[in-house]
């Protein structure tokens, strides 16, 4: 892999709290794509603090801290996830938090480019989620 440098669009926001959670397929442009579960919390008395709660079906699930950044080390503690998935996944949770933060993930370019539409008996065709390329 390249030292190839990419930014994840924004497409879940904290602001809109009655939009359904996220149900996607995400490419993680290194060989490995998740179906992934995402909302956010922001606490209140009916829920225990604010937060961003990331599933990743057959994996594992976790209610992460909004943080100035999440790092890779985390993520894979957390979900149980290698930490080569863990770092472009850490990516995809600062974007959507709006976090400043250093690329943690390497990336692959046919990875992201081959990014095949998503085809399951009885679901229907969707785009995975994927970085953008960085020229």
């Amino acid at each position: 892999m390249s030292e190839l440098q990419v930014k994840w669009p924004k497409i879940i926001d904290c602001k809109y709290l009655d939009k359904p959670p996220l149900i996607a397929w995400i490419n993680l442009g290194n060989a490995t794509m998740f179906r992934i579960i995402a909302f956010f919390s922001y606490g209140g008395r009916l829920h225990p603090r604010e937060g961003l709660f990331i599933g990743i079906e057959r994996v594992g699930c976790y209610f992460f801290n909004i943080s100035p950044e999440i790092s890779a080390g985390y993520v894979s503690e957390k979900l149980g996830i290698p930490s080569s998935d863990a770092a472009a996944l850490a990516d995809w949770m600062n974007a959507q938090l709006l976090n400043n933060c250093e690329q943690q993930g390497e990336y692959d370019r046919d990875f992201i480019l081959n990014n095949e539409l998503c085809f399951y008996a009885g679901e229907r065709v969707s785009a995975p989620l994927v970085p953008e390329i960085i020229e």
